[in-house]
């Protein structure tokens, strides 16, 4: 995995699910023992989603500690350690920086050129909430479309428990036809 600016030390990530790089290793070693039979994508790919999980969760905790220091979930000793304060005031730093890097470049881009991804921006929104409505009339239409049918299979189905009581006597057979 490539390492940005915001990536964790390696030290916090392997504190938390501290168990996936054994488990990665028991799968390995039991494909590699057992071969094909033994192979578990989905077991692979949750390993894979925690161990990147842990690092989303160690970037994100770091920014919500620089909001809200006093949150309990602080009180815990990875959270309390030197380590993530550190991570966290550098976390946050970086974040700062990015978001002024971003305004002062806004701020010197030409009006016209602002004017006109605002203008792109408003018509991709216009485009999105006239799909949502045709995507709401539709399913709208669909559900009135099941209230009748459900009406109709009701209908069918008193028909059928009716028609059974009179129906006169058939071959063997041929109850499937009716």
């Amino acid at each position: 995995m490539r390492s940005t600016p915001l990536e964790p030390p390696a030290e916090l990530i392997s504190q938390i699910f501290p168990w996936v790089e054994a488990e990665r290793a028991a799968l390995e070693e039991r494909e590699h023992r057992l071969g094909r039979p033994a192979q578990d994508i989905a077991l692979r790919q949750f390993l894979h989603l925690l161990a990147w999980l842990r690092r989303v969760l160690l970037q994100d905790v770091a920014m919500l500690f620089s909001q809200k220091p006093a949150c309990p979930v602080f009180q815990f000793p990875l959270f309390c350690s030197t380590s993530f304060r550190s991570f966290a005031e550098r976390s946050q730093k970086i974040v700062a920086q990015a978001i002024e890097d971003a305004r002062l470049n806004a701020q010197n881009l030409p009006d016209q050129f602002v004017a006109s991804v605002q203008g792109a921006m408003a018509s991709v929104q216009l485009n999105q909430e006239a799909r949502m409505e045709q995507l709401e009339h539709s399913l709208a239409g669909l559900q009135e479309q099941m209230t009748q049918m459900e009406g109709v299979m009701g209908v069918i189905a008193t028909t059928r428990r009716g028609s059974r009581r009179h129906r006169p006597e058939v071959t063997r057979g041929m109850e499937l036809f009716y």
